[in-house]
């Protein structure tokens, strides 16, 4: 019994002191706990370290959300790791405005207004997320263009369905 109240004791320090660095980086107690409950005992080492992986492990923590515990985690503005979280995100706010790729040129020119850092460093973020394939380069009309990979498969998806479907091939 003593080591079950141990143990326990233990684990609610370890969940206090993950609380109050979140809550400290002025994350809510909602998402303080989704944070924990994804990552556990590392919350305060992800967050620490990368904070952008929360807008890809947590749904509805976005860019913008990361973006600013980064900042109060001494991640700086040009930072290439906040170029690289930032590619995907262009690539996102292009696809609120319908486009499911944007012209490698139109998504570097888009990063680099959004996000306010150098262009070389964008070019490497999207050259770093092509080689991760985050994001995919195919050629659209003749232009180089740049899709999300989860959008890009969808679209590939949809297009061998289409084709199948023309053909009569049963499914």
């Amino acid at each position: 019994m003593r080591k079950k109240i141990t143990s326990g004791w233990a684990d609610q320090k370890v969940i206090r002191h993950i609380m109050v660095f979140l809550h400290g980086k002025g994350v809510s107690t909602f998402d303080a706990v989704r944070i924990f409950k994804t990552y556990g005992q590392d919350a305060v080492a992800v967050v620490s370290d990368n904070p952008y992986r929360l807008a890809q492990d947590i749904r509805g923590i976005g860019f913008l959300s990361a973006d600013t515990m980064a900042q109060k985690v001494d991640i700086t503005r040009d930072s290439p790791l906040r170029a690289r979280a930032g590619v995907p995100y262009a690539l996102l706010e292009a696809t609120g405005e319908g486009h499911c790729d944007v012209p490698r040129s139109e998504l570097v020119s888009l990063a680099v207004k959004l996000l306010d850092i150098a262009q070389s460093v964008i070019e490497e973020a999207i050259d770093q997320e092509l080689a991760e394939q985050v994001v995919i380069v195919d050629t659209v009309d003749g232009i180089p263009s740049v899709f999300l990979a989860q959008l890009y498969n969808a679209e590939c998806s949809i297009v061998s369905q289409i084709k199948r479907l023309r053909s009569g091939t049963p499914p």
